[in-house]
């Protein structure tokens, strides 16, 4: 016997399945873009993110393990011994419906049981594209932008930090001067897990993550660049040395692209530029193949990692010309590179952290 509960909410419009089983997930529809808009990420100092322990790490990977093979049921089930549920959405405001499933904290920010965990959105049918947004209040409208990307670059991913990079009070122990709260530059939070998680799964998938910088890293990228203007854009595949631009690379033939644009200028770190290079970002090394993405460099570029860093002027007037530049890149870059993509020898990723966890 099946009954059904029918209510409205900010979500719009709720439908609640109650089955004979223990379990049901919860069903939504409305206007995903307009919900993912109204997420809160606190503010600086807060002390709204809460470590997670080591089973909360372990749960939760098994929970995205579960999401992205489509058992959304033990997904949920999983979620829910780390504060968090999966939700079925459908989403009836951008023509056709379309349905996708978020990972989400049941009780987010600015509940006083809120942990800071983030947001993860599925879209099944996606490109194998993981769009991040690790730092969306800080560095200020790359939330704006990735919730934009998710319907017009179409990634099967996107992930959303829960709280300001500054939020925890304490520092990080890995790499760098951070707080534990900058999820890519720590490795027990759960931000890094599901990075981990859809790196292992499949070997295709590319990890785009956007960023952003101020005024006197622009004064300091321009003058290693060797270029004048406001809307510059650093791009990296997180590690420290020269790439190959005619190489299989979707972070060049992306700057090809926004080359051809006449309001935008990009350079390449390692290859033009010596700062914000990723280089001490967790999850780029993590996909590059470092023994310790912690405190260890990748030694070599897997290409599926691309770092995006951007002026604020890029960010503020221009950050629907990346996503535009973004999804041209993309949508050619898997049409014609799948070949070379699968047969490319392109590092294995580490799994020493998911060893150590032990699921």
């Amino acid at each position: 016997m099946t009954k059904m509960r029918v209510l409205l909410s900010g979500w719009g419009l709720v439908v609640t399945m109650m089955t004979t089983a223990s379990w049901a997930l919860t069903i939504k529809s409305g206007d995903l873009q307009q919900y993912l808009a109204t997420i809160e990420y606190g503010e600086k100092d807060d002390a709204i993110w809460q470590q997670p322990s080591p089973q909360n790490l372990i749960d939760f990977a098994s929970a995205f393990d579960h999401l992205l093979a489509g058992d959304y049921m033990l997904a949920d089930q999983f979620a829910a011994n780390t504060g968090y549920q999966v939700v079925e959405y459908t989403d009836t405001a951008h023509g056709a419906s379309q349905k996708f499933y978020l990972l989400r904290e049941i009780n987010p920010v600015p509940s006083p049981d809120a942990r800071g965990g983030g947001t993860y959105v599925l879209n099944p049918q996606g490109s194998a594209v993981a769009l991040q947004a690790p730092h969306p209040i800080s560095d200020l409208y790359t939330g704006a932008q990735a919730i934009d990307a998710l319907f017009r670059v179409a990634p099967r991913i996107t992930m959303f930090a829960g709280t300001h990079r500054k939020s925890a009070i304490g520092d990080s122990p890995c790499t760098g001067d951070h707080r534990a709260s900058d999820v890519v530059h720590g490795v027990d939070n759960f931000f890094y897990v599901a990075h981990q998680r859809i790196s292992l799964e499949r070997l295709d998938t590319v990890f785009v993550q956007l960023h952003g910088f101020g005024s006197e890293s622009l004064r300091k990228l321009e003058m290693q660049c060797a270029v004048k203007t406001q809307r510059l854009i650093n791009l990296s595949e997180g590690v420290n040395y020269p790439t190959d631009p005619a190489a299989v690379s979707l972070m060049h033939a992306l700057r090809r692209r926004i080359d051809a644009d006449r309001n935008l200028k990009s350079c390449v770190f390692g290859n033009d530029t010596l700062s914000l290079g990723g280089t001490t970002n967790s999850t780029g090394r993590f996909t590059n193949g470092s023994t310790d993405p912690c405190s260890k460099n990748a030694a070599v570029s897997s290409i599926r990692f691309v770092h995006i860093e951007q002026s604020y002027q890029v960010r503020s007037d221009f950050r629907d010309s990346l996503v535009t530049h973004l999804r041209d890149t993309i949508d050619d870059y898997f049409l014609n590179n799948q070949t070379k993509i699968r047969e490319s020898e392109i590092p294995t990723p580490n799994r020493l952290a998911v060893e150590a966890l032990a699921w």
